[in-house]
């Protein structure tokens, strides 16, 4: 068995060779190379572009049905999203939290800094720059 795929092989081989040495005498590719390398070289990378892409695109496309319909997959959105455990994301990181129309104490305590006097003299500065710049740039 081995001795005939080694035959095999090499006979294929041997067509191969025989057929692409055809190919190049009848087409006249080795004169069209001495002449113009680049665009030879362009012109077949273009070729195997064309070549890659439609094989991509036979493998890929869409599958259909017998009578020629296109298949939609739609996923099941009826599970609750979760999020992979990561080791970045710590348990008091809040993806969402029930919105109330009123704080109680203890979240006024944990969400909300009081301004001092700092920050609503940056705060003062800040918006009197902005006014500055909007004035300055009104006709």
């Amino acid at each position: 068995m081995k001795g005939f795929t080694e035959k095999l092989l090499r006979a294929i081989q041997d067509f191969a060779a025989q057929f692409i040495t055809a190919l190049v005498d009848k087409l006249h590719l080795r004169e069209a190379y001495e002449k113009n390398r680049t665009l030879f070289i362009s012109v077949l990378a273009l070729i195997l572009v064309i070549i890659l892409f439609s094989t991509v695109l036979i493998l890929f496309r869409p599958k259909t049905t017998k009578d020629g319909a296109l298949v939609t997959i739609n996923p099941d959105i009826t599970q609750p999203f979760v999020l992979p455990k990561e080791p970045s994301m710590n348990e008091e990181y809040y993806l969402s939290r029930p919105k109330n129309r009123v704080w109680d104490e203890e979240e006024a305590e944990k969400w909300f800094t009081i301004p001092d006097s700092a920050m609503m003299n940056q705060l003062e500065n800040d918006n009197n720059r902005l006014i500055k710049n909007l004035l300055e740039a009104s006709p």
